[in-house]
């Protein structure tokens, strides 16, 4: 269906103000071997340059490798129910070749996750001058070499009769971890849905990619939502994000992820009002450092009678494109004092707690400056993410213990990080979400959910308000 719709696009449409258009998301790409949550963790440690320990980096490499030898045996890849990432079709060239890429609202120098950055364009002559790129990500192709590809679908610039490349130009990207990825530079049309398609965009073509991104990833790439800070060319040019005002109705995107599901959207232009509740509540953006920031001024457990405050704002990122929720630490140690059973595994690397347990809902306050506050709250269910008896193999030992334990979506950065919490899909899965780009605003509202674990039962919910709570300083 996709690509008949991409094939019916004219190429190199000029972009044209006023325009709308909605994404249908897909949930990860099921692999043969589950995908281990650890390794998601490892990336958006290293992707927001928060130093890895040492027993989670060996973990997470170990895993890394694994999947690749279960993932080349030929094995269609059809959707699963474990939410690891959220992919949406996108079409590069001319015709659309279509990509499913991970909308991005936290990729950043520093990313970990690779593979397709878009730089816009917009020089009045529509000239591409030549440049070295410092961006963010890339894509593989068919410049990448074939022992690096590991089942990722690639763009091919010879099928592009819009595709030229950049003469001179040249990209590498050195991560935290001391891995990189280099290549060249092709501009070429990029199609969003079936209205909009924008001339002139940098596509970063992989010529050399490290193992460890060959390894892990079956997505095709991403797609960067964050504020242009983040992206470092020379000389500067304009981000997908300084774009978009030009060609939406409105200069927002919304995104409506769903829990065990490929029902969820991106829609970028409007607000539909049939997704959510009850009304949008806003709080200023701090894009001061290239991300979606926000900040968290409070929590509570479900079932407590007990509010917490914290005396000093703590900084957190909306980020569509990080798995878990990582929460201040205090937050996240309170949370599994009030799980039994529950507790952090050096074993494992990360709290875990019993699969069949009804986890209370995390009840959170996010706020700006001014005053604003919004609270909501995050399924109990959503916590106990995926059962250790998926994700542990023959490298690990398998202790009694393990039997009947989860490892849980609700993480820590540390005591240390900076930021202090990144609000990943568990989070965004659990409501609806705005992202003002006009106005540097995020938005947020309840929404009907699935607030049972297909996998792992059901659980009570608790409807304590959060203003009766007694307010505990921390």
């Amino acid at each position: 269906m996709w690509l008949a719709l991409f094939s019916a696009f004219v190429a190199s449409v000029p972009v044209s103000e006023g325009g709308t258009f909605s994404a249908a998301v897909k949930s990860s790409l099921k692999r043969h071997a589950h995908v281990d949550p650890r390794v998601q963790y490892m990336r958006t440690l290293a992707k927001y340059n928060i130093p890895v320990p040492e027993k989670l980096k060996k973990i997470a490499t170990s895993k890394m490798a694994k999947v690749v030898k279960a993932s080349s045996d030929g094995t269609p890849a059809v959707a699963e129910e474990d939410d690891l990432y959220y992919l949406a079709p996108v079409g590069i060239g001319s015709p659309p070749q279509v990509l499913y890429l991970d909308f991005d609202t936290g990729s950043s120098d520093s990313s970990v996750t690779t593979l397709l950055y878009l730089c816009v364009v917009v020089s009045p002559s529509r000239v591409m001058t030549a440049y070295k790129c410092h961006l963010s990500s890339w894509v593989f192709s068919t410049d990448t070499a074939a022992s690096e590809v590991q089942g990722q679908s690639i763009w091919d610039p010879r099928k592009s009769s819009t595709a030229e490349l950049v003469p001179n130009a040249t990209w590498e990207i050195i991560y935290g971890d001391f891995s990189s990825s280099s290549g060249i530079v092709y501009k070429d049309t990029l199609a969003l849905g079936a209205s909009i398609s924008i001339s002139n965009m940098t596509i970063e073509s992989a010529q050399d990619v490290s193992d460890t991104f060959s390894k892990e990833f079956k997505m095709s790439g991403l797609l960067g939502l964050a504020w242009p800070s983040i992206a470092q060319t020379t000389p500067v040019q304009d981000v997908l994000l300084d774009f978009l005002p030009q060609v939406l109705k409105n200069p927002l995107f919304t995104v409506d992820l769903k829990h065990n599901s490929d029902k969820g959207s991106y829609n970028f232009g409007y607000i539909d009002h049939s997704l959510h509740g009850s009304e949008i509540q806003y709080v200023d953006v701090d894009n001061s450092e290239g991300f979606w920031g926000v900040q968290m001024t409070g929590y509570a457990i479900s079932g407590q009678d007990v509010r917490y405050e914290f005396s000093n704002p703590k900084s957190v990122i909306v980020d569509t494109g990080t798995t878990l929720l990582y929460a201040p630490e205090s937050a996240v140690e309170d949370y599994f004092r009030a799980v039994p059973s529950a507790n952090f595994s050096e074993d494992v690397y990360g709290y875990v707690l019993p699969c069949n347990s009804t986890p209370p809902d995390f009840i959170w306050e996010i706020g700006d400056a001014t005053g604003e506050r919004v609270v909501g709250r995050v399924p109990g269910s959503y916590i106990a993410f995926q059962s250790l008896t998926e994700i542990i193999g023959e490298d690990e030992p398998f202790e009694p213990w393990m039997e009947g334990q989860c490892y849980a979506g609700l993480q820590t950065l540390g005591g240390y990080s900076d930021p202090e919490g990144i609000l990943g899909d568990i989070w965004l899965k659990a409501g609806f979400s705005v992202f003002d780009v006009g106005n540097k605003k995020y938005g947020t509202a309840p929404k009907p959910l699935d607030a049972t674990n297909k996998k792992l039962g059901h659980y009570r919910r608790d409807k304590v308000p959060f203003s009766r709570k007694k307010k505990i300083m921390v």
